[in-house]
This record gives C-alpha cells, sequence and structure tokens, in this order.
C-alpha cells in the first residue's frame, strides 16, 4: 500500500515491451503492424519500426536526427507559495527555490495551473475535483493520461513508450531510478503499451554498461542511499544525457525515489514525511499574498532538486549535437504527479519544460493556465489537464492524439511556435 496520492500498482514486477517500440492503439482501435505508434481515442497512427514516428512538416526532426525526450520525475509535488516566479509571462524571475534554474529560463517554461486528472471515470465521468487521495491513482495516469483505478493497471502506455525509439532512429526508452518509491517499492511512472509498469534501473553501472558499453563513476547501488542519492542521481544523468545525444535511446525517464532521509541536506526524516512541510491549496493560491515558509525542509528539498534539474541542463547545453547542442534537440520535463505536497492533490502540478525540440517550443515563458488568486471554489476546478501538455508533446513526434479523452481535452498548443 502506498502513501496518499501514490498508490499501489498491480504487476509490481513490472514487463518488457515486445519489440522496439510496443504495439499498441489508442481507446476503440486496433493493434497496427510491427512498431506501430499509440494513437488515442478512436485508433493509433501506423509506424515502421518505433512506437512513434517523427513529427510531420514542420513539425521537428529529419530523419536520423530525432527530437529527445526526457522526463525528470520528483513525488509529492512542490512547495507552495515558494515554487511561483515573479514578473509577466515573458519577464519573469525564478523564485528563491527555483533560483538555480535563473541562469537557463530563456530555455524554459515555467507552466503552472495545469491539473492532474486521476479520478477514475467511472466515479465522476466530468473528471472534476480530482483528488489522489480519493480515487484513482496519480502516479498510474500521470504519463498515460487515462484514468487509472487503484490498485489496477495503468489504462495505457506512458508518453515515453509512445515515444519509442524514433522509428529506428534510436534504441529503445530508458527508464532510470534514484532508489525506491515508498516503503511498498512503487515502480514508478512509466508503463508499457499493455498498463503494465517498467521500473527504472537503480544501478548506474550496469545501466551504462549495458547501454553505453562502458561504466561510470557511481557508488555501489546497494550501499546507504541515504548517503548515496545525490551521487547515484548524478551517475544517472550522465548515462541519460550520453545514451540521448548517441541515439543509444530516444526516451529517458529519471524517476527520483521518495524512500530517502537526504542526510547532506540535513533532513531527518523520509521525503513523504517533509512533503507536509508545505503551505495547503487554499492557503497558496486564493491569497495575494501567501504565507510563505523558506525555511522548511520541504523547501531545501526543492531546491536541492532544481539545482540537480539546472545540471542536467547544463549537461544538455555543453552537449554537441548536429549544428548546435542535445539541448536544442530536445524536451525536458520535470514534472510531479501531485501539487501541494501537503495535501497531496492534482491541483497546480509543478512543472517546468526545457529544451527546443528543434525549434518547436515557445521557451523563455512563465505560462500560468489558472492565475493566482483565484476564489476558493476555483482551485479544485480543471481547466487544463496533464494530458492536454501530454497531447502537444506527442504531436512533436507524429502523434495526432495521445491518451483518454476524458483526460486529454484540448492538446496544449500554447506551448508550441506557430
Amino acid at each position: 500500500m502506498a502513501g496518499a496520492g501514490g498508490g499501489a500498482t498491480a504487476g509490481m514486477g513490472g514487463a518488457a515491451i515486445g519489440g522496439s517500440g510496443g504495439v499498441v492503439a489508442g481507446t476503440g482501435g486496433a493493434a497496427v503492424g510491427a512498431g506501430g505508434a499509440v494513437g488515442g481515442a478512436g485508433g493509433g497512427l501506423a509506424g515502421t519500426s518505433g512506437a512513434a514516428g517523427f513529427a510531420g512538416t514542420g513539425g521537428g526532426a529529419a530523419e536520423g536526427d530525432p527530437i529527445r525526450l526526457m522526463i525528470f520525475y520528483t513525488r509529492w509535488g512542490t512547495s507552495y507559495p515558494e515554487w511561483f516566479p515573479t514578473g509577466s509571462e515573458r519577464a519573469f524571475t525564478m523564485s528563491t527555490m527555483m533560483h538555480a534554474l535563473e541562469p537557463y529560463k530563456q530555455e524554459l517554461i515555467v507552466l503552472s495551473g495545469l491539473t492532474n486528472a486521476n479520478y477514475y471515470a467511472g466515479n465522476d465521468p466530468a473528471l472534476s475535483g480530482a483528488d489522489a487521495n480519493d480515487s484513482g491513482d496519480a502516479m498510474l495516469t500521470l504519463l498515460t493520461a487515462r484514468p487509472a483505478a487503484r490498485g489496477q493497471p495503468a489504462g495505457g502506455p506512458s508518453l515515453d513508450t509512445a515515444v519509442g525509439d524514433c522509428r529506428g532512429a534510436a534504441g529503445p526508452p530508458l527508464r532510470l531510478a534514484v532508489g525506491q518509491f515508498g516503503y511498498d517499492d512503487n515502480p514508478g511512472i512509466s508503463f508499457d503499451a499493455g498498463g503494465a509498469p517498467i521500473r527504472g534501473e537503480r544501478d548506474p553501472h550496469a545501466a551504462a554498461v549495458r547501454v553505453l558499453g562502458h561504466d561510470v563513476t557511481a557508488p555501489d547501488p546497494a550501499a546507504d542511499i541515504d548517503v548515496s542519492y545525490p551521487a547515484i542521481g548524478a551517475a544517472q544523468m550522465d548515462v541519460a544525457v550520453e545514451a540521448l545525444a548517441k541515439a543509444k535511446t530516444c526516451a529517458v525517464t529519471l524517476m527520483w525515489g521518495d524512500q530517502v532521509v537526504l542526510e547532506s541536506l540535513g533532513l531527518t526524516d523520509l521525503i513523504h514525511n517533509v512533503s507536509h512541510f508545505a503551505t495547503n491549496d487554499y492557503d497558496a493560491f486564493i491569497s495575494a499574498n501567501p504565507m510563505s515558509d523558506p525555511g522548511s525542509p520541504f523547501v531545501k528539498l526543492q531546491a536541492w532538486y532544481a539545482a540537480q534539474f539546472a545540471s542536467l541542463l547544463a549537461r544538455f547545453k555543453n552537449t554537441p549535437l548536429g549544428g548546435g547542442s542535445l539541448l536544442d534537440r530536445s524536451v525536458i520535463v520535470w514534472i510531479s504527479e501531485s501539487g501541494v505536497g501537503g495535501d497531496h492533490r492534482g491541483s497546480f502540478i509543478p512543472i517546468v519544460i526545457a529544451g527546443r525540440a528543434g525549434g518547436r517550443l515557445d521557451v523563455g515563458r512563465y505560462l500560468q493556465i489558472k492565475p493566482r488568486p483565484m476564489p476558493p471554489a476555483d482551485v479544485f476546478t480543471i481547466a487544463r489537464t496533464q494530458g492536454d501538455l501530454l497531447a502537444a508533446l506527442a504531436g512533436l513526434w507524429g502523434m495526432p492524439t495521445f491518451g483518454d479523452p476524458r483526460i486529454t481535452r484540448q492538446p496544449l498548443t500554447e506551448i508550441l511556435l506557430p
């Protein structure tokens, strides 16, 4: 049994994807030939050798040079109001907690106000008032954009599975983990074509040798994770960047576990427990000047994650690729299944998107889907969902739709350049 918002997942051992990218059709569709793409409701998009193709005209990578995807996942949301930037959409300043990303803000879309619509549609067809505590499972639906019942398999593939091997231009998706999720060892947020979980590899040595053909500098993964967590994470980022740069993979999902006491930050409790040191939903969103607690352990943790994300962006930016950098050809998404750490609800999930996706992303923006302050009644209403974001991103790899239409209502094309 997982803590609130996490939930247990069926098939805890995970399952491998058949072939190089997996084959599945969307709701109501039929499976296509080997390596076909994942479609949304009504059918799939045929491919040739990978689970997703390239974007169409003006939509992305040329043959042999695919857009890369990297998911940077941290659990239990963030600390509000400390997360919010200040300023306007095009002229903003990162908060003190997120200051490590200030040098990269012209490469970012800071996205506020999306809802992780994780309600099971049988309980609430409108999917309104999504709440990770009550029904469904936030981790199951975060990257699948499909309704999911607690304790059941995911409703379909996650975005990394759908991207697959970029129609044979790269190797299969790579899933990496830093420690475990909860005392029950939840497998994470990545799912194969049939909705079975795919665990992240925790040993950077083994992952590097298998994917890259050489070892990396990293602690023994069997060592005390409370001490080795930062170094294991750094090694996994090294593996991810090299694998993407050398087209050993087209999609990497890096999952930071929460069953850890991060001693290097002076924390004395597990991440789940320190997440409750955060302002609640109402205080964070309805007040023009919400109370802040910059010294809380959860703020310290989020500032540390921001620094890790910044170090990842530095790796991407400093890795040449073609006539530019790996950052120019990539989409990197920092995301969590929850919004406010203390409440574990699906409202206002924190999202930072980095990279230019081959010139397709409209970066250098602080995009507020639900501006603050707001009336109390509006805090938990759904304006746009994570499915809308995933559908817009899926289009970069040639997928006309993604997820279930009860969650994916309108692709978030606002993040794209015309």
